[in-house]
C-alpha cells in the first residue's frame, strides 16, 4: 500500500508541506504551514552530545529499542511510500520528475521534493523500505542545519517528514563523491576499480599495495557525471573542458565537498561511527551563489562503519560492521546481475526490515534524538488505503445509498403525493425528485465554494495548497448540515415503517462517518481544543436534528397539509444528501484511486461489498413493513 504524506504535521526540521500523507490514500496536498522559518528547535535540539571517539553507540546494544522498531517496521512492509502523484491533485505544481528515490515537483520559484521509501542501488530501484523516506529527509535536514557555516543550502522549509521545499536553482550535472577508504561493491566504487588495476582515478593517483577497506592517507574527491542511467567517473579537468561547470564554480563546490566530508567525519566519530564515503550535489541559485542541494550524509548517499570495531576487523581481514545499505547491495550481487538482469528478485523481508532498522539506528545515533514513528503505522488494517478500509467504506456506501433510495425517498414521495394535498399543486409535478436533486446540487456547491474560498485565500498568500485544518472544517460542516437534516427528518417522521430502518441505517451511517472524520483529524494533528470542538459538534448534530424534528412535528397535525409537506421536503432533502455523500465523498474517491484501479481483485471486492451493503439495507424495508 502506498503510504500518504501529511503536510499538515508539525515539521521536525524546517516548517512546512499532503495528502494526509501519514497514512491515508496518497492524495497528498501541500501544507498550510508553509512558512519560511529556518531550522525549528525540534531539530536543533537533536544536536550531537559528544561521546568518546570509537565508543559504540548505545543504541546498538539496545535490543528493547530494536524490538520496538522491528514490530512497527514489519507492520509497515506493505505500507511504504513508493509513489506520489501531487501533480494530479495540486494545481500549483506544474510538473513531476521521478528520481530514483525522490519525486520532484515544480512549484514555480520552489521545488517540492518528496523523499519516498524507494531503495536505489546499481542505478535502479531495488525495493521499498519502511520509514526510509522519513529517515533520509530528517537526516538531511539535521545535517543541512549543521553545515551552514561551510556552505549555504537550498532548503526553504519542511512541512512534512518526507518533504522538503527548496529554492529552485540550476543543478550542476556532477556528483561530488568524497572517499576516505578503499572500499565498495558497485562498478564506480574505489575498491572495484582499484582491484582492476586502476591507479589514477578521477585525477587522483593511487599507490600500489592498498587493500580493501584500508584508510586513505588523505580524503579524495572522485566526481561522476549525473547520467540518466549510470553514473560515469570524470576528472576535474574533463568537467571544465566539457563545460559542465566553470572553474570558479568547481573550485568552490569541490572545496565545500571536502570540508563537508571532513566535518561529517568528525561528527560521526564523536558518535562512534566512521563516515567512509559520501556524495554531494550542488546548484547555482538565482543570485549566482553555489548552494548545497539534495541530501547530506544520509545512509543512502553515505557509507558508515562502527568505529570501535573497525581496526580489529580490518587487521583480521573481516568486513567492517556497517549501518548502511551495503549488505543489501551484496545480497543482490550474490543473487543476480543487478546491472544487466531485466527483472530482479524480490529482496527478502528480513533484509528489508533489517535495513529499515539500520537507517533508523543511524538517524538516532547521529542526531541523538528518538525517531518518531508516523501516526497509525501500527494499525495497518485501519489505514485509509488498506484493502479492509476500501471494502468497509464500499459496504457503508451501499448501506447509505439504500437508506436514501429505498427507505427515505419513497416515504418522501408518499408524503408529497398524499391525497390530502391538492392534486393540482402537488400531484402534477415530481417535487420529491426535484427537492432531492436540488439538495444534491446544494451540497456540491457548498463543498466546492467553501473549499475554493480557503484555497484562494492560500494562493493569495502564495502558500501551497493542502488538505489541512480548513478542509477538515469544511468536511465537518458538510457532515453537520446533512446530519441535522437527517435528524430533523427522523424526528418529524411519524411513520413506524420509516423510523425503524432509518434508526439502523442512521446509526451505521454515522458510525462510519465518525471513523472517517476521526482519521482525518488524527492525521492533521490539530490542536486539542479544535479536536474537542469537532467531536462535540459531530456528537450533537443528529440528536439536535431529532429534537428539532420532534418540536416541528408537535406544531401541526400529523395529517395536515403542513405536516405532509414539511415531512416530504425534509425526507427528500435528506435522501439527496445521503445519495451525494455516498456517491461523491465515499465511492468516487475510492473507485478512482490508483491502488484500487490497479488491483482487479480489490475492484471486484469493493463492487461486491457495495452491492452487499445496498442489498442488506434494502432487505430492512421488509422488516419495516
Amino acid at each position: 500500500m502506498a503510504q500518504s504524506i501529511n503536510l499538515t504535521a508539525k515539521p521536525s526540521f524546517h516548517p512546512n508541506y499532503s495528502q494526509s500523507i501519514y497514512p491515508q490514500p496518497f492524495r497528498a496536498i501541500i501544507s498550510k504551514s508553509f512558512t519560511l522559518n529556518k531550522y525549528p528547535s525540534s531539530v536543533i535540539s537533536a544536536s550531537s552530545s559528544s561521546t568518546m571517539p570509537g565508543q559504540p553507540p548505545k543504541v546498538l546494544t539496545n535490543s528493547e529499542r530494536k524490538n520496538e522498531l522491528m514490530n512497527a517496521i514489519k507492520d509497515s512492509l506493505s505500507n511504504c511510500l513508493s509513489e506520489t502523484h501531487l501533480d494530479l491533485t495540486v494545481p500549483t505544481l506544474q510538473s513531476k520528475t521521478r528520481g530514483k528515490v525522490r519525486d520532484i515537483y515544480d512549484g514555480g520559484d520552489y521545488l517540492v521534493l518528496v523523499t519516498t521509501d524507494r531503495q536505489s542501488a546499481f542505478d535502479r530501484v531495488l525495493a521499498s523500505i519502511p520509514f526510509k523516506g522519513q529517515v533520509l529527509n530528517e537526516t538531511s535536514l539535521w545535517w543541512f542545519s549543521k553545515t551552514q557555516h561551510i556552505i549555504p543550502n537550498a532548503v526553504v522549509s519542511s512541512p512534512d517528514r518526507n518533504v522538503t521545499i527548496a529554492k529552485k536553482c540550476s543543478v550542476f550535472p556532477v556528483e561530488f563523491v568524497v572517499r576516505g577508504y578503499v572500499t565498495g561493491s558497485t562498478d564506480t566504487s574505489l575498491w572495484t576499480v582499484y582491484s582492476k588495476g586502476v591507479r589514477n582515478y578521477c585525477g587522483n593517483p593511487l599507490p600500489d599495495g592498498l587493500v580493501k577497506n584500508q584508510k586513505l592517507q588523505t580524503n579524495i574527491l572522485t566526481p561522476t557525471t549525473k547520467a540518466a542511467d549510470h553514473d560515469v567517473p570524470i576528472s576535474p579537468e574533463e568537467i571544465i573542458q566539457r563545460g559542465l561547470m566553470t572553474q570558479a564554480d568547481y573550485d568552490k563546490a569541490s572545496k565545500a565537498a571536502l570540508n563537508l566530508f571532513e566535518y561529517g567525519q568528525r561528527v560521526a566519530l564523536e558518535h562512534g561511527l566512521i563516515l567512509v564515503d559520501t556524495k554531494y550535489e550542488f546548484g547555482k541559485g538565482s543570485d549566482g551563489s553555489v548552494l548545497l542541494i539534495d541530501e547530506v550524509h544520509t545512509p543512502d548517499s553515505s557509507r558508515y562503519w562502527i568505529a570501535n570495531s573497525y581496526e580489529e576487523r580490518f587487521q583480521n581481514g573481516l568486513e567492517p560492521e556497517n549501518i548502511d545499505k551495503e549488505f543489501l547491495r551484496l545480497w543482490f550481487k550474490d543473487h543476480c546481475n543487478p546491472y544487466e538482469d531485466e527483472v530482479l528478485p524480490d529482496a527478502p523481508e528480513e533484509l528489508v526490515s533489517e535495513l529499515a532498522w539500520r537507517y533508523i539506528l543511524l538517524f538516532e545515533t547521529i542526531t541523538k534524538s528518538k525517531f518518531e514513528m508516523p501516526t497509525m503505522k501500527n494499525v495497518k488494517y485501519l489505514q485509509p488505503e488498506s484493502a479492509i478500509h476500501f471494502l468497509v467504506k464500499s459496504f457503508a456506501a451501499g448501506v447509505i445509498l439504500a437508506t436514501g433510495f429505498i427507505h427515505i425517498l419513497p416515504d418522501a414521495f408518499e408524503s408529497l403525493t398524499s391525497p390530502c394535498l391538492s392534486e393540482k399543486s402537488w400531484g402534477s409535478f415530481p417535487f420529491t425528485g426535484l427537492v432531492a436533486m436540488m439538495s444534491c446540487i446544494a451540497t456540491l456547491m457548498m463543498e466546492a465554494f467553501a473549499t475554493g474560498y480557503h484555497k484562494r485565500a492560500q494562493m493569495r498568500k502564495a502558500l501551497p495548497l493542502e488538505i489541512g485544518e480548513d478542509d477538515i472544517i469544511v468536511l465537518e460542516l458538510g457532515i453537520i448540515v446533512h446530519s441535522v437534516i437527517i435528524g430533523v427528518s427522523l424526528g418529524a417522521t411519524q411513520n413506524p415503517k420509516t423510523i425503524r430502518p432509518l434508526i439502523a441505517a442512521l446509526s451505521f451511517h454515522q458510525f462510519f462517518e465518525g471513523i472517517g472524520l476521526g482519521g482525518c483529524i488524527s492525521q492533521a494533528k490539530l490542536k486539542s481544543t479544535t479536536v474537542r470542538l469537532m467531536v462535540v459538534f459531530f456528537s450533537l448534530t443528529t440528536p439536535t436534528g431529532i429534537t428539532i424534528g420532534i418540536m416541528i412535528s408537535k406544531s401541526y397535525h400529523e395529517h395536515s397539509h403542513g405536516a405532509l409537506i414539511v415531512e416530504g421536503v425534509l425526507n427528500s432533502a435528506s435522501a439527496g444528501i445521503l445519495i451525494y455523500m455516498a456517491l461523491v465523498d465515499l465511492l468516487a474517491n475510492d473507485f478512482n484511486n490508483i491502488k484500487l484501479q490497479a488491483n482487479l481483485k480489490l475492484q471486484l471486492g469493493t463492487s461486491l461489498t457495495l452491492l452487499m451493503g445496498a442489498c442488506s439495507m434494502s432487505l430492512l424495508a421488509i422488516w419495516g413493513t
